[in-house]
């Protein structure tokens, strides 16, 4: 992605649009700040819906208290930037400013996904009763608005908060890069055009600017497009997790590519593993035969995935020991998956898993020669071992990466309105389609 390229398209796309359209934009990035001088302010519930929910109320008690250890930052930042908004900054100030509020924003985003998952019932209520249950908070931000939340990610709660749990991190991570990712364009934009020039001019100094920006992008948007493997293996509770509306109109199926070539991945949990005690096999048999030993192994393996969507024979390592042959079995989760979400299927029905594995090693073609003396096919038994992972505990981190901060040559101060402002905010998608189309 070349700089001149971005800046002829951010810049025809916001100059093409009228000034009416950007009334959304305007309210949503001052609403950000707004909020953080407010977030001790609880929103009122319309009537209707604390009928339809009466728990609403107490939901906004209970998010109030888990926002306690974020309200001193939140002051803060509030006072800092009271009676600014976004009129006459410069980029360095823009930019120095969304460096100090990204973290605060994750972390509180972060809050209203955690309560979300632990009370997916009162959520489900609000989303469920949207005509009665209307945010009043300007701009829709969610700070400590659980009917804002609801709206927003109800379609998405049975699959970040049951199926693939990283990508609730994941996407909070990515909106707090794309907001900080466009500051940084926008601060070079105002660099250029301060200068009298359009970015038609090509330097490596913009090449490497664009560069970097993209590195950022990517490393922002990467980790929940990496999840899609997950999603995949759950597609009525995650199929909008990837949709345009979620991933700000970019084209995961475009971006997949970008994301590979970069390096840039979803992390996964911690493993999780079982035993299978198979009685009737011989040990000695089995690993002396190559051949019979990989199918032994393989077919363990075809055992598990008929049991867990959407794994495939990669993700699983199983190996033999003797007794008579003992399967340890370590199946790495899903890209997004939470390592507890992985235990819970496969402690759901231990003696199905075994007579799993036992069907499937029954099916050996020459099952003959890796038998015990004296057995036959129909003697083999199998019994499993209470599954467990060596951190469970760890599985947050499945999320993906955190935005990194874009850096960038500015023009210190150089005065910008906020109209230009909201301009390059809705620039946003067209960033996106940019990049997934090189």
């Amino acid at each position: 992605m070349l700089f001149t390229q971005a800046t002829t398209i951010i810049l025809a796309v916001t100059l093409a649009h009228g000034s009416s359209e950007f009334d959304g934009t305007v309210k949503q990035f001052n609403s950000m700040q707004a909020s953080l001088r407010r977030l001790q302010d609880v929103p009122e519930i319309p009537a209707a819906c604390l009928a339809a929910c009466p728990s609403a109320a107490a939901m906004m008690t209970r998010l109030s208290v888990a926002m306690l250890p974020h309200m001193g930052k939140a002051a803060a930042l509030g006072a800092g930037s009271a009676g600014e908004s976004s009129e006459n900054m410069t980029p360095d100030q823009l930019t120095a400013q969304m460096a100090e509020i990204m973290p605060l924003f994750k972390s509180l985003q972060m809050v209203n996904n955690d309560d979300m998952c632990a009370n997916q019932a009162d959520y489900k209520c609000l989303f469920t009763n949207a005509d009665k249950c209307k945010s009043a908070s300007e701009g829709g931000m969610e700070m400590l608005d659980p009917i804002a939340s609801a709206a927003k990610n109800g379609p998405l709660m049975e699959c970040m908060c049951n199926k693939c749990q990283g990508a609730a991190k994941a996407q909070v991570d990515m909106a707090a890069t794309m907001m900080s990712v466009m500051m940084a364009g926008f601060a070079q934009l105002a660099s250029a055009m301060a200068g009298g020039s359009s970015g038609a001019t090509e330097t490596e100094a913009s090449k490497a600017q664009a560069k970097a920006l993209e590195k950022d992008l990517l490393k922002g948007i990467c980790p929940l497009i990496g999840m899609t493997r997950c999603f995949d293996a759950y597609p009525t509770q995650c199929k909008d997790m990837l949709s345009k509306q979620t991933l700000s109109n970019m084209n995961a199926s475009a971006m997949g590519p970008k994301c590979t070539l970069a390096g840039i991945k979803a992390l996964v949990a911690p493993v999780v593993s079982t035993a299978f005690t198979i009685k009737g096999l011989d040990f000695d048999k089995v690993v002396g035969d190559a051949v019979m030993k990989a199918e032994v192994i393989n077919k363990v393996k075809e055992a598990f995935i008929k049991v867990i969507p959407g794994y495939i024979m990669s993700d699983i390592v199983v190996k033999l020991t003797k007794g008579s042959v003992v399967a340890t079995v370590e199946v790495t989760p899903l890209p997004g998956a939470s390592t507890e979400s992985l235990l819970s299927i496969v402690k759901a029905d231990p003696a199905a898993m075994a007579t799993s594995v036992i069907t499937a090693v029954q099916g050996m073609d020459k099952l003959a020669t890796v038998l015990e003396d004296g057995k036959t096919k129909d003697t083999i038994s199998a019994t499993a071992s209470a599954p467990s992972s060596p951190s469970s505990s760890s599985s947050s981190s499945s999320s993906g990466t955190t935005a990194s901060s874009t850096t960038g040559t500015t023009a210190s101060g150089t005065q910008v309105s906020s109209a230009v402002v909201c301009k390059i905010l809705v620039a946003i998608p067209a960033m996106g389609m940019i990049l997934a189309s090189m």
